[in-house]
């Protein structure tokens, strides 16, 4: 193999590579129905992943529980989805924490990873 084609080769193999790390940024799911897990309660809904937790219009704090339905958003970073939900007559988008919920999809319930 010459130095020019094994340049070549080298080069082709990084940018591979480098397409693959980006994948997951460019992925973009669906939205899928989901909810918080039975039995579950007190959970924080926040405004980025494990950040400030969000606020109604009331100025109160949203707790999540379970049985609360969300629309899942974005499931690309695997602790944290990005939902949508309606709390107390309002709509809402932020994250949750994914040890916390569950997703539907078209004829069963799959753990979070929708």
């Amino acid at each position: 193999m010459t130095k020019k084609r094994w340049i070549a080769t080298v080069v082709a193999i990084c940018m591979v590579v480098l397409l693959f790390q980006y994948i997951p940024v460019l992925h973009a799911s669906a939205a899928t129905e989901g909810s918080i897990k039975s039995g579950v309660t007190g959970v924080y809904f926040r405004e980025t992943p494990g950040g400030t937790p969000i606020k109604d219009s009331n100025g109160n704090t949203i707790y999540l529980n379970g049985g609360q339905a969300l629309t899942i958003q974005d499931t690309s970073n695997s602790s944290w989805y990005k939902v949508t939900l309606t709390y107390n007559g309002g709509s809402y988008t932020g994250y949750v924490s994914s040890q916390y919920g569950w997703c539907s999809t078209d004829t069963f319930d799959t753990e979070w990873g929708c």
